[in-house]
């Protein structure tokens, strides 16, 4: 049974240094990117060399990620980086960008999920919900409409929570469910299948009243799009705070 797995935030500094001189010898891309009120920008950058005595890394710009950077760095004192290998997340200060390269402070920490493909975000959004149009009760096939909002969210599957009655409306075998999520205005339709169910105890932590289950599901079809779509989504609410 899969449980949510957090991104880890370290602020171990000898582990950082490792981590960035890992990405620097296996020459993985790197991308910077920022949200505006109606786009995103972003460029890939090759991270070249770690100088931890002066607590700075240096990146490469190729000269067709130029114009590209300038607008994702402009006005800002720091950016947010994303390496997708390893699905690692870091926010630094700018220090300079001039010609072909672009120098950052040290991160003081980041945030490393290694055992998902994708990452997730703990809902926060009331208005994100998840619809079943067709749900199965005693093993009989049953129109129904059933929402709830969503719990969490990756561009791999989603999670609700549930009371004991409704958990008793959602099919346990490997059945595929149709469905239609709405994320921050979104119709997202989409085939998913349950991959496990947690009881989660009521406790003041969580806010819950009486002991309820956490339902993970699996996309099992979503075009391109909308996966990119929940990718940003993610991206762009992920709050990197130590």
């Amino acid at each position: 049974m899969s449980q949510n797995v957090k991104l880890a935030q370290n602020s171990y500094k000898e582990s950082i240094l490792q981590t960035l001189k890992e990405i620097c010898t296996k020459k993985t891309p790197v991308v910077i990117w920022k949200f505006g009120l109606d786009r995103k920008w972003s460029a890939v950058l090759e991270l070249k060399i770690v100088r931890s005595q002066q607590n700075e890394a240096l990146f490469i710009v190729s000269g067709d990620q130029e114009e590209a950077i300038k607008k994702v760095i402009t006005g800002e004192k720091s950016s947010k980086f994303y390496i997708e290998q390893g699905n690692i997340l870091f926010q630094a200060n700018i220090k300079t960008f001039y010609g072909n390269e672009l120098v950052i402070e040290l991160p003081k920490f980041i945030a490393i999920q290694e055992r998902r493909q994708y990452m997730r975000l703990l809902n926060e959004n009331p208005k994100n919900i998840l619809i079943f149009n067709t749900l199965t009760q005693h093993n009989v096939q049953q129109m129904k409409s059933f929402q709830k909002t969503i719990h969490d969210l990756s561009a791999g599957g989603m999670s609700i929570i549930l009371s004991l009655q409704e958990k008793e409306l959602v099919p346990v075998s490997d059945q595929i469910l149709h469905c239609m999520a709405y994320v921050d205005g979104e119709c997202i339709v989409s085939s998913m299948k349950l991959i496990g169910i947690i009881e989660i105890p009521s406790n003041s932590s969580n806010g819950l009243l009486y002991k309820s289950y956490k339902a993970s599901f699996k996309f099992m079809e979503i075009s391109e799009n909308h996966k990119n779509f929940i990718n940003d989504y993610v991206l762009k609410h992920y709050k990197l705070s130590a």
